[in-house]
This record gives structure tokens, sequence and C-alpha cells, in this order.
């Protein structure tokens, strides 16, 4: 193997082992052998040129340095906070903001909820108008007023639902969104956010309102400050009374009677869809006067995990309410609406009416707590008669005065109403409302206004032989206090039974076996002593 000469040996054969080591490179002329491994090594004369973005450059005959040009111009390199980065994620603190897709196919289900997540969350979808996006830029933070912010994100999602096939989305990301500012009345309405006005004979619109999952949760009785669910419109505005031409100052809301819609049916011809937002309205001696949510002027609606609540705790509101105000937590499209109303979980706390329910209601879970009357059906505010059920699958009113109250003929059907504190149960203002309410909770004494129509089940009542209450007088009508269907069997006694009427209408003209349907009465004329009855609930 070739080598140089060592220093200090190789004495008489230094020039051979130069020679050797220097042949294995070059040729006898001095020039680098083709074979070699010098041969391959680039010249001093090849260049760097820099590329774009790049500066420096040169020849191998020295030291070269290559640098980059930040800039934001044409032909400079960019950075994060570059605009020329059109739909990449950008870092800002502890923020990362722009597109996010994770990949399509999840191999796993924690991989799966992940992307449908940040899908949704960071959708920029045409119809999804983001309130907290520019150009709307809704703080959230709990002190800026958002009212404008969020009243733009609202007009824009309904103009590009006037223009791209009737629909479009506002979105709402978890925060509290203050709405400070006075309620607007140069929309045909009088609301602090104003829902779109559009004519019956345009196609119907429908703008959703997107919060989060569930905001219709309830704060523990013992809570010391007031609920917070996710998204909360905080109101810091207080109405005044308006209410005796139905023009309720509300957080949300579309056209009031005043302005030509709600009276004789008209109404602004939208679908408005609210979805996981919590409305909180300022706290007063009468629980609140600002109402939450007025659909009465629009319609159609479809509510699910949402909520009114007054900013207050369970202790403030607890028995706030023993006259009544004027405003309501709910109102949903009064009669003569067209047939899609629709409410899934929602809950009211501290307002004199809880829910206009308006017609046509499917619900499947009603809560009004802290309010004057929980729920309120039947033709109001100069609307035109209800000529349709609502229908409820369960229902609750706690601590309020009126549990249910009809004003007009109504009509109603509740599955489940369950009740806690004195309070009246069914409140029928005309005696010609109509329906069914199976009733249940911690009730002392069932209390129904006299007379309805709505057929009142006591569901805690168990069917059987019960003890019979005492023989009313003669020719006094009696009402069946056990809130159940019963027969009652009258015989003569030491009396003689010459008449048995059932809710004034004679069905025997002696004793005998007649049924008195609950709430309904029963009268017996009789005269020479005392009949007796016996009662079987059924």
């Amino acid at each position: 193997m070739t080598r140089l000469p060592q220093p200090g040996s190789d004495d008489g054969t230094w020039g051979t082992i130069l020679n050797d080591f220097l042949s294995v490179e070059h040729n006898t002329d001095g020039t680098l052998k083709p074979s070699g491994s010098l041969a391959n090594k680039a010249a001093t004369t090849t260049a760097i040129t820099a590329g774009t973005g790049l500066t420096g450059g040169g020849d191998l005959s020295a030291d070269r340095t290559i640098a980059a040009n930040f800039g934001t111009t044409a032909g400079t390199i960019a950075q994060g906070d570059d605009s020329r980065i059109t739909g990449a994620l950008q870092r800002s603190g502890g923020t990362m903001t722009g597109a996010l897709a994770l990949a399509a196919d999840p191999v796993n289900p924690l991989e799966g909820a992940t992307k449908q997540y940040v899908d949704t969350k960071t959708a920029s979808n045409a119809w999804q108008f983001n309130v907290k996006s520019a150009p709307y830029n809704a703080k959230g933070d709990g002190s800026t007023d958002d009212t404008a912010a969020i009243q733009a994100a609202i007009d824009a999602a309904a103009a590009y639902a006037a223009a791209n096939n009737s629909y479009a989305e506002v979105l709402f990301p978890p925060a509290t969104y203050v709405i400070a500012t006075a309620a607007r009345t140069d929309r045909s309405g009088n609301a602090q956010l104003a829902l779109p006005i559009v004519s019956a004979t345009n196609n119907k619109l429908t703008i959703a309102l997107i919060g989060v999952a569930d905001a219709a949760s309830m704060p523990h009785w013992t809570a010391t400050s007031p609920q917070i669910n996710g998204v909360v419109l905080q109101s810091t505005w207080n109405a005044t009374d308006q209410s005796s031409n139905s023009n309720e100052a509300s957080v949300l809301g579309g056209p009031t009677a005043p302005n030509g819609y709600v009276a004789g049916a008209v109404y602004s011809n939208c679908n408005i869809v609210i979805k996981g937002i919590q409305v909180q309205v300022p706290h007063t001696a009468r629980g609140s006067d600002t109402s939450g949510i007025d659909l009465r002027g629009i319609a159609n609606a479809h509510l699910e995990d949402v909520a009114v609540y007054a900013a207050a705790t369970p202790n403030q509101l607890n028995a706030t309410y023993t006259t009544a105000g004027w405003n309501f937590g709910i109102a949903m499209p009064v009669p003569g609406n067209n047939d899609l109303c629709v409410m899934r979980n929602c809950s009211v706390e501290g307002a004199t009416y809880g829910i206009y329910l308006g017609e046509h209601l499917a619900a499947d879970r009603l809560a009004a707590v802290y309010c004057y009357t929980g729920l309120l059906g039947g033709g109001f505010f100069n609307s035109v008669g209800q000529q349709h059920y609502n229908q409820i699958g369960s229902a609750s009113a706690e601590a309020c005065v009126n549990a249910v109250n009809i004003v007009g003929s109504g009509k109603i059907v509740i599955n489940t109403l369950s009740t806690e504190g004195n309070m009246t149960h069914v409140k029928d203002n005309t005696g010609s409302a109509v329906g069914y309410i199976g009733l249940g909770g911690i009730i002392n004494t069932v209390t129904v206004t006299d007379p309805t129509d709505i057929k009142v089940i006591y569901l805690d009542q168990t069917p059987g032989a019960v003890s019979a209450p005492t023989m009313s007088a003669s020719t006094t009508a009696f009402r069946n206090p056990f809130w159940r269907d019963a027969a009652v069997q009258v015989t003569n006694g030491t009396a003689t039974v010459t008449d048995i009427k059932v809710d004034g209408s004679t069905v025997l003209s002696g004793p005998g076996m007649v049924i008195v349907p609950s709430g309904k009465s029963i009268t017996v004329t009789y005269s020479g002593g005392t009949p007796t009855w016996a009662w079987t609930l059924l």
C-alpha cells in the first residue's frame, strides 16, 4: 500500500516512496489520472448560483455563503404571518389559526372523533359564518360589546341564503358574547339581535345559529353564581314594559305585532334554527324584564339544547315572581304558523312566562323554574285562534305560580308534567281549552281551574277502591277530587235518590253506578235522608 515518506526514517528511499504515492493519482507528466479519485472533484472554477429567495454564491476559489432573503414581496421567502400563505395553519402565541383537515380515513374511533370535531370547528364552507372570524371578529371575552359583530354575521348568512339555496349557518365558538346595545326597532321588531325579514311570497330561508352540544344544563339549586353553558349571549340591557301592544323587547327576535306582523298570522318567511345556545338576561326585582328569544313573528322555528336564564343564582330567583311581569323566556311562532315548530331539551329560569308554546309545537323536554307561568298556550298576542295542538313529551315546572296557563281556546297534550312547589297546576282562562295532561311530582293538592276541558290525570294516584268522600248536599255539584276517572256506585241509604248528573247532564233518574271523569262533577238529587256512594278509581 502506497504511503508518504516518514521524516526521520526511510533514508535513501524518500524519492521512491513519494513517487509511488503520487503515481496513484497522477500521470508522469503531472496530470490527474482519469481513474483516480481526484479527477472527480469539483474544480475551483465551479460556480454556485443563489436561487429565488436566496443571496450569495460564487466559485470555489474561496469560502462562500448562501443566505435566506425573507420579505413580503415576490422573490423573497414568506414567513408565518405572510398573507401569501393561503389556507395554511399559522401560530400566534398559543393559538393556531387557519384551515385544518385530518386524514380522510381515520383508523380508530379516537381519530374518527377527532377528525369530526376538527373538521366541524375549522370548517370554512361558504354557507357558514363564524362570528369570531373576519370580517365580524366578535371577541367573546365577556366584556366587549359583540352586538354589531354578531348582527353582521346574521345579516351575511341571511344574504347568502337568499342567493344560495335558502340555507346558511352562523357559528358560535364557546364563549360569552356580551350583547349590550339597546334593542333596535328599525327591522319591524324590538330585539337587540334582529332576525331577517323575508316576504311570504319568497322562498322560505333557513338560518341556523349553531353553538355547542348542549346549552340547556340547569344550575344546581345550591349554585353561588349564574349558570354558564358554553355559548352564552349575555345581555346587559334592561327592557321596559311594552306588553300593552305585544312589543316586548328581546335579546334575539323577529318582527312584532306593532309592525304589521304576528296579528292575523303575518310572519317573516323564515325557519330559524337555534342549537346549543344560552341566552342570559339581566336580573331584576321581577327576575328579569328583557325577554330571551322572540319567534312569535317567525313562520317556522326549531330549537334544540337551548336555555334562557336570568343572570342570578337559584337562591336569588326563588320566590321572585308573586305577581306577573311582562317578559318571556322563549316565545315560539304564534297560531297560524307554517306547521314546523320543534323544541328539544329547552330550559328557562327567571321569566314571567317561561315558554310561550304557540301552535303546531312538537317538544320532547321543556323545563321552567322560578317563573310566574311555566308554560303559556292558546291564542295570544293578537294572533288567530289556536286550531292545532301542541304536543309535549315531558315538561317540568318548579317554584312557579302557574305550571300551565292556557289563554283562549288552546289545545295541548303533555304526556308527563312534573311539578314541585305550591302552584296552580293547570289554569284555563276561558274554560274552553282541550287536551290531556299527565300530572305528577311533589304535590300536596292538585289545583286545576274549573271549568276546563283539559283532561288532567294525576299519575301518582293509584287506581282501585278509595275511601269515599263525604256525600255532597242534594243538587250540589261535587268535583271528582282524585284526578282519575272514577266509577261511583250511588245507593239510596236512608234517602231517596231521584237524579244523578255527571258534568251537569242527567245520567240516571235513581240510584246506580256512573262514571265520573277526572276533574268533572257529580250531582246527586235526593230527599228524606242521606244516600251513600262508593268510589273506585280507574
